[in-house]
């Protein structure tokens, strides 16, 4: 469902409608619902080892927002000027930048020094430019060479861009 609200509607969907046997994955983003797609045994007849696989995937991942704040704010024990960029997970800020590369950029310097990650995916939304893309996957690999990175368009997201650490 990629959010709270939706899956709270989802699991009512489905304990009122009774013509099939549903599963609702947890999923709460756009990037745990990616991750899940490729490693889902489609011929596999046990709902439940098929949830097992997509749960265990999604729990590997580090899922990472960033966002632009128009207004100042102090959030997160952190002050967020006016046109910053803010990385989040959660709760907790993880880089506050000018520019949204130096906001990645920091984001994953961040992350790397916390958690051993591969693979990171990068989606963005129609606001983002392929060059801006381009701009900060060279920043990316110029920092980290031996580090996946991908990137998704996406229509529609809740910020910016969403980061996905596995």
């Amino acid at each position: 469902p990629n959010g709270n609200d939706s899956i709270l509607s989802a699991v009512q969907a489905k304990n009122i409608y009774g013509k099939a046997n549903i599963t609702v994955i947890n999923s709460k983003s756009i990037a745990e619902c990616y991750a899940s797609l490729p490693i889902i045994d489609f011929s596999e007849t046990d709902i439940n080892a098929v949830t097992d696989v997509i749960n265990e995937a999604i729990s590997r991942l580090y899922v990472v927002s960033i966002a632009h704040r128009n207004k100042p704010v102090v959030y997160g024990g952190k002050s967020i000027d006016e046109n910053a960029f803010y990385a989040y997970r959660g709760k907790e800020i993880l880089a506050v930048k000018r520019t949204l590369e130096d906001t990645v950029v920091e984001t994953v310097k961040v992350t790397l020094d916390k958690q051993e990650k591969d693979v990171l995916t990068l989606f963005y939304g129609n606001n983002i430019s392929q060059s801006q893309i381009d701009s900060i996957v060279e920043a990316i690999t110029d920092l980290d060479s031996c580090l996946e990175v991908f990137t998704v368009a996406t229509e529609k997201l809740p910020c910016d861009l969403t980061i996905s650490f596995e």
